[in-house]
This record gives C-alpha cells, sequence and structure tokens, in this order.
C-alpha cells in the first residue's frame, strides 16, 4: 500500500470512529456495515484508545454487533479496565508518600481524568499517572520517590537539565508489571515554555478529587481544558483519544468555563496557537456541536498569533525524529540569551553519566568517542528511517 493510500485510509476510519462517538453514530455505523469495515473500525478504534467508549455507545445505540466485533471491544475494555485498576492501586501509596512529605502536585491527563469525566474504569486507557509539580519541589520529590523504592528514568544530559530545561522525569514503582510515574515540572515539552510559563501555571483554584482512599488535586475546569488541548496539539492534534478527552470536557463542564479567563491564560502564556489548532482539529472531527467549543474557538481566533509560536508547534511533534532540528527551534523560538546559552551548553556537553548510556565501553578516550556516537546518531537518524521505509 503506498503512503498516500495508508493515510487516507487512517483518516477514513478515524472519520467513522469519531462518528460513533457523537449523535451521528447510527449515520456512522449504517457506514461501516455497508462497507464491512467492522474489523477495521474495531480495531482502529481500539489502537487509538477509544475502543471502551466506542463499546459504550454501541450498547446505549442498541447496535447489532458482529460477533467478532463485540468480542474483541469487550475484550479491550475489560483489559482496559484491568490496567487502569491496577495502575491507580499501585500509584496510590507513592502519591501518598509525596503528600506525607508535603510536596504539593496535581494529577494530569488519564489518571485525573478517570476520576471526574469518565465513569467506568474500561472507559479512558492510560500508559501511566502524570503528576505536575512545582520546579522547586523536584529534589524534595525524586527522595520522596526513590525512597519509596522508585527507580528513576534514563539519565538526561547532565544533572539540572531537568528541571531546568526538561519538563519531566520518569519513575518506575516497585512492583511488577512496572507502573510509570511522569513527574513534570511544566505542563509541556517545548523549551519555549519552560521560559514562558510561570511556575505556578495550572496551578490556581485547583479541584479536590478522590483517588482511592486519598484526596488529591487536579487541575481546573479552565486549566484541565488549556492542558488537554496544548498537550494534544504539541504531539500534533491527531490522537483520537485526547481529542475525545477535550470533547467531553466541553460537553460535560462547558457549561461552568470562564471563557474570559482561559483566553487571557492562553494570550499570557503564549498558548493561544496550540490551543487553537487542537480545538479546531475537534471541531473538524466531531463536528462543531457543543455551544462551548465554537465560543472558546471564536474567542481564540480574535488573538494575535506569533510566527515563533507557530513554529514552535510545527516542531513540536517532529522532535524526536529530527533533534537538529529541535535544537534549531528551541534557541530561535525561547526567549532569554542566558537561558539559550546554559541549554546550549548542556545540550552540546553532556554528563558523562548520560555519555556512559551511549556508548559502554570504558577505556582512555572513551567519552571522545561516546561524542562521537552520539553526534553520528543524530546525523544519520533521519537518513537511517527514510532507507528503512518501504518503496
Amino acid at each position: 500500500m503506498r503512503r498516500g493510500d495508508s493515510g487516507q485510509v487512517g483518516q477514513r476510519l478515524d472519520s467513522l470512529v469519531a462518528g460513533c462517538l457523537t449523535d451521528r453514530a447510527l449515520l456512522a455505523v449504517e457506514e461501516v456495515a455497508r462497507d464491512g469495515l467492522w474489523e477495521q473500525m474495531v480495531g482502529h478504534a481500539c489502537s487509538a484508545g477509544v475502543g471502551g467508549a466506542i463499546a459504550r455507545q454501541m450498547v446505549e445505540r442498541n447496535v447489532d454487533l458482529p460477533s467478532a466485533a463485540s468480542i474483541q471491544l469487550n475484550s479491550y475494555k475489560q483489559h482496559v479496565a484491568a490496567a487502569t485498576t491496577y495502575g491507580l492501586a499501585r500509584t496510590e501509596p507513592a502519591l501518598a508518600r509525596l503528600q506525607e512529605a508535603g510536596i504539593p502536585f496535581l494529577v494530569l491527563k488519564g489518571a485525573a481524568l478517570n476520576t471526574v469525566l469518565y465513569d467506568g474504569p474500561g472507559l479512558r486507557p492510560m500508559m501511566d499517572v502524570d503528576l505536575l509539580i512545582r520546579p522547586s519541589d523536584a529534589q524534595r520529590a525524586d527522595a520522596a520517590l526513590t525512597s519509596f523504592g522508585c527507580r528513576r528514568g534514563p539519565d538526561l544530559v547532565n544533572e539540572d537539565f531537568y528541571p531546568r530545561f526538561y519538563y519531566e522525569r520518569e519513575y518506575f514503582l516497585p512492583c511488577r508489571p512496572e507502573v510509570k510515574i511522569d513527574l513534570h515540572v511544566r505542563p509541556f515539552r517545548p523549551l519555549r515554555y519552560a521560559a514562558i510559563l510561570p511556575d505556578d501555571a495550572l496551578w490556581d483554584e485547583p479541584t479536590p478529587v478522590r483517588y482511592g482512599r486519598l484526596m488529591v488535586l487536579i487541575p481546573n475546569v479552565e486549566n484541565m481544558l488549556i492542558h488537554l488541548a496544548v498537550h494534544a496539539a504539541c504531539h500534533g492534534a491527531g490522537e483520537l483519544k485526547w481529542l475525545h478527552d477535550i470533547k467531553l470536557w466541553l460537553e460535560r463542564y462547558g457549561d461552568r468555563l470562564d471563557i474570559d479567563e482561559l483566553v487571557n491564560k492562553c494570550r499570557k502564556w503564549k498558548l493561544t496557537w496550540p490551543a487553537r489548532v487542537a480545538l479546531e482539529q475537534v471541531g473538524r472531527l466531531f463536528g462543531e456541536s457543543s455551544i462551548y467549543l465554537q465560543r472558546v474557538l471564536d474567542a481564540l481566533r480574535r488573538q494575535p498569533v506569533g510566527w515563533q509560536d507557530r513554529l514552535a508547534l510545527a516542531q513540536c511533534p517532529r522532535d524526536a525524529a529530527h533533534p537538529l532540528a529541535a535544537l534549531a527551534v528551541n534557541v530561535l523560538c525561547t526567549p532569554g540569551v542566558r537561558f539559550k546559552l546554559g541549554y546550549l551548553r548542556a545540550v552540546l556537553l553532556p554528563a558523562r553519566s548520560h555519555l556512559a548510556q551511549l556508548y559502554h565501553g570504558r577505556h582512555p578516550g572513551w567519552p571522545l568517542v561516546a561524542h562521537a556516537v552520539r553526534i553520528g546518531r543524530r546525523l544519520t537518524r533521519r537518513f537511517s528511517r527514510t532507507s528503512a521505509e518501504p518503496a
């Protein structure tokens, strides 16, 4: 299959799955049945993380599913329910340890949404638990989690790259299967936001919710929508699961939104463009059926957007595949000369602990060889990816 054909099939399946999650579900089901696409549509929904939501929608619409599709959806929903329940149960003691240490945190994304938006553990999968702390609490949080038995993820380029420049660090709980906590000091990855967003972004008037036996905090209605939208946009605004989260959030909490407050925060934090991109994609995919979606978009479209906002967002989903372009865009779009010089020094002169992860030889001059390996990987990454693709 040619790449263009594959993209068209994916777009059609996205459209069908999204249609099944809206008021036009029966029309989408009719098209799926007519064209014999049940297997492809259900597989796509499960891969996109919305299989549980599709399963519920089909039950509510009294859709008579083919046996194979019904088995696949129910199996997926049961798996998601078990994995979510396990993840929340395993992370609860670690979160309690943070509370005992007096470290404030916000629960984000899937773990937060499973408490206030989805009313069943099989509806919204989560790969890990995302927490937001203030940068000043990073060392204390590290001490609390490692004393609990958590294993840190791979070392970054030097000791202070997180939290000074990078937005998160991974911690793996001492259990099998492993559960991961992503500990964020900022809500979003682009370096531009490390220099622009204040340390207390998303922290005003958080909402208390129950997390097992604990009471934890999640962002308020406006801050949650900002985070969901900008996070989705930073990953290309193409993940059905995240776009569906935004759709449901607007439907559930749109009447509580202070749109002026939301728009003011987006303008102040330079997040207008990514928020707008994600919300426009929600409108294209699911239809602008929500009056609150239309109102938020109308307000965001009246705000000015600079070239740095557009460039930073265009590069963000490509960072892993194009690290040199990511470096250039970070320098171009991030304010603060001293901050950027510190970032460049950290990236170009990484610590030995980071080099040791890239090159395992320990001979005289091994750091120089490790540097060469590191540079070579970045220079050849694009060629390797291109040459590996089928013609």
